[in-house]
């Protein structure tokens, strides 16, 4: 291959996926993008699988082409946050990278589309699209997920309120070369992660054409489907949080962010996000803040209430 082909490389935690996995993988080797594309899978400790299901026997068995490769790793159980983030931490030599879930569906233009728009920055940027979302058969039921009011690209409303997740997001090396300067030991998800290192220290492409089929089933690990549990569950979920607290400490990646180039802009926010626990005034401040102002719902709420009581 010319040393001057482009290379794309795709971040995939895999776990339990036997039903989906082999259409998304099919709808990322079948982009129209010319360049080389890498997925690399980890396998998050999946159990043996009922129906005999190996991912590893069924890649090995595949002709992906002259410009594709698929890579399985198996590892221990992380769970996704832990998963994603030991998947940066080993990925290989690219000029994009990308997420994916393993139980959805890209549109074929999805890597090309991302790369025309982060093609030629000179600073760190991520690209992120608007996404479908779908029924198990891939049956639309909202064709735009990402409505206008959630397009406000702030860091702190990003960091609580990222409606993006990482299926519709690729970026550049130095977005890549930023995240792993940061100690992620324990952190938010991997997704809000990168949106607000690329907030706080680049640049953010938005793409309105949704790129992603975001299929919700039963089984989601994360994401839309996780979320939609019963009023019920969510109440037991929260009072669990109020006893232990969250295992990640916002102000702790603050404080790791701060070490980083910040864009002028984003410095005070940044600030006020590491120092919010240090006091109940603080915490207001926080609490107060313009990014913070949204309708009542059970998102808001839970991070309303896990500032007010210093919970993360």
């Amino acid at each position: 291959m010319p040393e001057d082909v482009k290379k794309a490389e795709v971040l995939l935690s895999y776990y339990n996926g036997s039903k989906y996995i082999k259409e998304q993988i099919s709808s990322i080797v079948n982009q129209s993008w010319p360049g080389k594309i890498r997925i690399m899978i980890r396998d998050d400790g999946t159990p043996e699988d009922a129906t005999g299901f190996q991912l590893d026997n069924w890649i090995s068995a595949q002709d992906f082409g002259d410009n594709r490769e698929v890579v399985y790793v198996k590892g221990e159980n992380l769970g996704p946050q832990r998963s994603f983030l030991k998947l940066i931490e080993d990925s290989g030599e690219a000029d994009y990278y990308f997420f994916s879930d393993q139980d959805d569906h890209w549109m074929p233009e999805k890597v090309e589309r991302c790369i025309a728009r982060l093609e030629g920055k000179n600073q760190p940027a991520l690209y992120c699209s608007n996404y479908s979302i779908t029924d198990t058969d891939l049956k639309v039921e909202e064709k735009k997920a990402v409505s206008p009011d959630d397009k406000t690209f702030h860091f702190l409303r990003a960091v609580f309120f990222n409606t993006f997740p990482g299926c519709t997001m690729g970026f550049n090396r130095g977005i890549l070369d930023n995240i792993r300067k940061l100690n992620l030991s324990d952190c938010m998800m991997h997704d809000s992660v990168a949106f607000a290192v690329a907030i706080a220290t680049g640049e953010v492409c938005y793409d309105d054409e949704p790129m992603i089929m975001h299929r919700i089933h039963e089984s989601n690990v994360i994401g839309l489907g996780y979320r939609k549990s019963s009023l019920r569950q969510w109440i037991q979920d929260k009072t669990a949080i109020l006893k232990e607290k969250e295992r990640y400490k916002l102000s702790a990646f603050a404080e790791e962010l701060s070490k980083l180039p910040l864009k002028a802009e984003w410095e005070s926010d940044v600030k006020t996000l590491a120092e919010y626990n240090g006091s109940f005034r603080k915490r207001m401040k926080l609490l107060l803040h313009s990014d913070l102002k949204r309708t009542p719902d059970r998102w808001s709420l839970s991070v309303w209430c896990r500032i007010l009581f210093g919970l993360y």
